[in-house]
């Protein structure tokens, strides 16, 4: 997406600083408010709007988001949302379904408007609240376990310590980019300190998928930064590999997954997704074209299609969704939805190619960060999750866009070249 460039309106700049800064406490936010991701974006939407609205750039905007769904990446995303409203008339949870496909659509559309308004000038402003923000999300957790909830105890919020796993899950994907934006600027102590903090705050907390997100960055990061290209090429083919191989090898984690990891993670972060997984993919192969439909996978235990199950196995059925989102496509989807899914992902990950170096070697890190997360947790049409990553992305964006970019009109925008 291009950027939008924001005249020096004192009214429009107030607008985008009050955005900027709501970014930058959301991570803080989600440990007492851990859905907030969809408020925070639609607030951020709102504010740029007004703000293009206020300085004229408005009619800008509406041409780069209908260049974008014009352009295969738009037709693409268009075609799956197309197959998600198509599957109302096949799924078990249609009421569900409408919600949940509506949720998607106001979250399509907000990280749309998001990332169009793109303020580019604003990136210093990006470079020092953002590690602010992070600093005070991950003293935040910190204190969390350490005086057991008290701030959570105070705002009247849940103080159970799976509360903040959502905010964990945050630093880490916020973490490269913000990081990144403090090294290159020269704040090499600050960008260390503040690693070493967000860190610490992930591994106290409880959400592996955090810890898993945190590993799949750093571990990727050295190999990243030194052949940039070549690690993103094989970052994208093993993605798009696990994902249209999925119903092949899921069922079998548990058994490839060593028992001292095992013990470690334990059993209810861990082995109980394995068998969650055995039990989908099992069924995948029931519908495996069309699938079962927008979010069958939480109602599916109460269908005849279970008949025969045993208890045990119709339990593992019985957590709402698979807690994976690669599965839960196939298992809703079948092959119709993976192979849009897939093509997705191929056009994002081409796209990206034309990143800088340093711009792709963050890019392919976060990205194996977001899909080492969506492996293991969380549903795939949950608003909070779909928004926290649009944000991310919007983080990102922000911090590469350069003037030259502002108010263009790219007669290819929407097409691959262009998109970034």
């Amino acid at each position: 997406m291009m950027s939008v460039d924001h005249t020096r309106n004192p009214h429009v700049e107030r607008l985008v600083l009050t955005s900027i800064v709501l970014l930058a406490a959301l991570p803080a936010i989600m440990t007492f408010a851990r859905t907030s991701p969809p408020l925070i974006a639609a607030v951020i939407a709102f504010l740029l709007g007004i703000g293009a609205w206020r300085d004229g750039t408005w009619p800008i905007m509406g041409r780069q988001l209908r260049s974008f769904a014009t352009g295969p990446a738009g037709m693409l995303l268009i075609a799956g949302l197309a197959l998600m409203a198509l599957s109302l008339f096949w799924t078990p949870a249609p009421e569900r379904a409408l919600r949940h496909l509506l949720q998607l659509l106001g979250s399509v559309l907000v990280i749309g408007i998001v990332l169009t308004g793109i303020p580019w000038r604003y990136k210093e402003k990006f470079r020092l609240f953002m590690p602010l923000g992070l600093a005070l999300a991950a003293l935040l957790v910190v204190a969390h376990f350490t005086w057991s909830g008290a701030v959570n105890a105070l705002l009247g919020a849940p103080i159970d310590g799976f509360y903040v796993n959502r905010t964990a899950v945050a630093l880490a994907l916020f973490a490269p980019i913000v990081l990144t934006a403090l090294w290159r600027k020269g704040n090499f102590l600050a960008a260390v300190g503040l690693g070493l903090i967000v860190l610490a705050a992930i591994w106290q907390s409880d959400s592996w998928s955090a810890k898993l997100a945190s590993l799949a960055i750093a571990g990727s990061l050295p190999l990243s930064l030194l052949a940039p290209r070549r690690f993103h090429m094989l970052a994208a083919t093993g993605i798009l590999a696990t994902l249209l191989a999925a119903p092949f090898y899921v069922g079998h984690l548990n058994n490839l997954i060593p028992s001292s990891v095992h013990d470690t993670v334990g059993y209810n972060s861990l082995t109980i997704r394995g068998e969650i997984w055995r039990e989908y993919a099992s069924l995948v192969w029931h519908r495996p074209l069309l699938g079962f439909g927008l979010e069958a996978s939480n109602v599916i235990q109460r269908t005849d299609i279970v008949a025969g199950f045993s208890e045990a196995q119709i339990g593992f059925l019985s957590f709402g969704h698979p807690h994976n989102a690669v599965l839960q496509i196939w298992f809703e989807f079948g092959l119709v939805g993976v192979l849009v899914a897939a093509s997705l992902l191929g056009l994002l990950f081409w796209t990206m190619a034309r990143l800088q170096d340093w711009q792709l070697a963050i890019a392919t890190t976060t990205s194996l960060g977001v899909y080492a997360v969506a492996c293991v947790s969380h549903g795939a049409w949950q608003a909070w999750w779909i928004c926290l990553v649009g944000l991310v992305a919007f983080a990102f964006m922000l911090q590469i866009i350069c003037p030259t970019d502002r108010n263009a009109q790219n007669p290819e925008m929407g097409k691959p070249s262009a998109a970034l």
